[in-house]
């Protein structure tokens, strides 16, 4: 274990031998942009290493950094330190204003895309013993024997092309989708899709290479609906023409962000979309009314190839939509690419959980090659809702609470404090805990009951508020104050006892002891920035080490584009969404016992 010294910052932190600097940094709550998730391929989390040594950097790792290489300048996520040392981080590779992961757990796969692009030479005289036109270009492609072209494609060829000329032909699985010729089409692209309940993330992946060329997000345009799935399936259900709405809106989130590319769409050849099973059906038009009773039964679970025009989508009007296959109810496609991304298609020698921590809780367990899952609804309130000054990660929302003499805060954005994100609001309830403002029944004492012990400071940031105690964080220009009150305690509460409820049922399961948990995997945009010693404070998580915790981003999204640019592993994925074995936690006679004991702090 090495000490690595953090400029212009001044704080020390630990770093293994087998940890790149960009884990270890993330550790002790210092985030770097890193919109890869650490595969070294974006070139953004640029450090300057100014004492220490270190492995040698990569031909790519130069190639990102050119000059800058020479001058001590490192990717975090391609540094591992063999000494103590010391790096200087430039605020260009601080977190950007937009908070949403972009990467996640990076993994070698065979690279063969659906769709590929092939060259070939024209020869007229090979007419002379083929059946057909389509048969001679099927042999100049060494095409696969059932080839298949379209009524336009058809049309195309009638009408010839010159011999001897060089033509590029792009082949969507077994059809061939287009003729030109060489050097006038770009490459074509695909796009990854992870249409989540809060926020939409597309990557824009070159088939031609499997290189990423563009990540982008925004805002689910559902949200205006509500901001859980309960709302969304509910307005489906009980609005005339719902249904239609929310899928419009979905699409038209993704139509912005391939807009916030830059890329033509017509360039755009496949797509591959995950998300939990509501927002699948949404996608696709599906009415999701049967998640909204028991026993929350998906109309589809399969994965399904759709014309990317019936959908519609905005891309190649030969597109085609992959909407990969999901486990159950409330464990969906966005599940399956997570545990995609992080290997669980495999036999694992040890016992491993993946918990992808939002609204909606999806947990997974794996040992040998047995794999359980479970959902639990934590809620709104770790995407910042329901709170009285919550609000998403963006500028404003405070991420870190630390709590002694004084309260010190982080801001997103290093601006004026506007609100608190879930990331905030698991600090704050947990450093009230350690102040004894907060009962280990949630309750949140008023100034009167304060322990004596706490700093003037501390004691004056509690007040009286409409429905009981508040507690100040910070108090603005304009004289309003941001503060936590005992709902937002028991709102992270509720939260919190629903994610403990799903661990502790799958471990049951399995007959499993904690103890025996060999790695923690946290995926998604909140899990990826909590600080996880304040997560088992609370509770949330069991009494695991840190060195066995591993974020790994957005998992779901990396799944995605591996389905994107891996035929294998879209089957793959197929076959394990087939292989898990789901627990419906709700339904166990010792739920509420469960639920109502996960409650308590610890």
């Amino acid at each position: 274990m090495h000490e690595l010294t953090v400029l212009p910052d001044g704080t020390t932190a630990e770093s293994a031998e087998d940890s790149s600097v960009l884990e270890s940094l993330r550790r002790h709550d210092t985030i770097l942009t890193s919109p890869c998730g650490g595969e070294g391929t974006c070139g953004k989390c640029r450090v300057l290493l100014e004492e220490g040594s270190a492995n040698a950097p990569t031909p790519q790792e130069r190639g990102l950094l050119g000059a800058a290489a020479d001058e001590g300048s490192r990717l975090a996520c391609q540094t591992m330190l063999q000494s103590n040392a010391t790096v200087r981080i430039p605020a260009a590779s601080r977190v950007p204003n937009v908070r949403v992961l972009t990467g996640g757990a990076p993994r070698d796969v065979p690279f063969f895309p659906n769709v590929r692009r092939r060259t070939f030479t024209w020869e007229r005289s090979r007419l002379e013993d083929a059946e057909s036109v389509v048969d001679v270009v099927a042999q100049l492609l060494d095409a696969r024997a059932d080839l298949r072209v379209d009524l336009a494609m058809a049309r195309q060829l009638a009408t010839g092309m010159e011999d001897g000329q060089t033509y590029e032909a792009t082949i969507l699985g077994n059809r061939l989708v287009a003729i030109s010729p060489e050097g006038v089409d770009e490459d074509p692209l695909g796009i990854a899709l992870d249409v989540g309940t809060t926020t939409v993330v597309a990557q824009l992946v070159n088939l031609t290479t499997g290189e990423a060329v563009g990540t982008h997000s925004r805002v689910n345009d559902q949200s205006r609906f509500g901001s859980d799935v309960i709302a969304r399936i509910n307005h489906s259900v009980a609005e005339e023409g719902g249904l239609d709405e929310l899928r419009e809106a979905a699409l038209s989130t993704i139509k912005e962000c391939v807009a916030m590319s830059g890329v033509d769409p017509s360039h755009i050849y496949e797509a591959v979309a995950v998300g939990n099973t509501t927002m699948m059906h949404l996608l696709a038009g599906i009415s999701p009314e049967s998640l909204g009773q028991l026993p929350y039964t998906p109309v589809v679970r399969a994965g399904a190839d759709v014309p990317a025009a019936d959908m519609p989508m905005p891309f190649n009007d030969v597109a085609s939509v992959h909407l990969m296959a999901g486990i159950a109810g409330y464990v969906g496609a966005d599940t399956v690419g997570a545990m995609l991304a992080a290997g669980f298609d495999e036999e694992y020698d040890g016992v491993r959980l993946l918990a992808d921590i939002g609204t909606n809780c999806e947990l997974v367990l794996q040992r040998g090659a047995e794999i359980v899952a479970c959902s639990t609804p934590a809620g709104p309130a770790f995407e910042g809702a329901r709170l009285e000054h919550g609000m998403l990660a963006g500028p404003g929302a405070i991420e870190r609470v630390t709590i002694g003499d004084t309260c010190e805060i982080r801001v997103v954005g290093r601006v004026e404090a506007r609100g608190i994100c879930g990331s905030g609001v698991v600090d704050v309830t947990a450093q009230l805990l350690d102040a004894d403002i907060v009962e280990m029944t949630g309750r949140m004492v008023n100034e009167e009951d304060a322990p004596e012990s706490l700093s003037d400071d501390i004691r004056g940031r509690i007040e009286d508020g409409e429905y009981g105690p508040v507690f100040v964080l910070a108090r603005r220009e304009d004289g309003d104050a941001v503060y936590v009150t005992q709902r937002d305690i028991r709102e992270t509460q509720l939260a919190k006892a629903a994610v403990r409820t799903g661990i502790d049922t799958l471990l049951h399961s399995m007959d499993i002891p904690a103890d025996d948990i060999d790695e923690l995997l946290i995926a998604g945009g909140f899990g990826s920035y909590l600080n996880t010693a304040n997560a088992r404070r609370l509770g949330m998580i069991p009494d695991i080490a840190d060195e066995k915790i591993r974020y790994v981003g957005n998992a779901a999204l990396v799944g995605a584009r591996l389905a994107l640019i891996s035929a294998e592993m879209r089957a793959r994925g197929e076959a394990l969404s087939r292989r898990v074995t789901h627990v419906h936690v709700a339904r166990l006679p010792n739920f509420q016992d469960r639920f109502s004991e996960a409650m308590l702090f610890e």
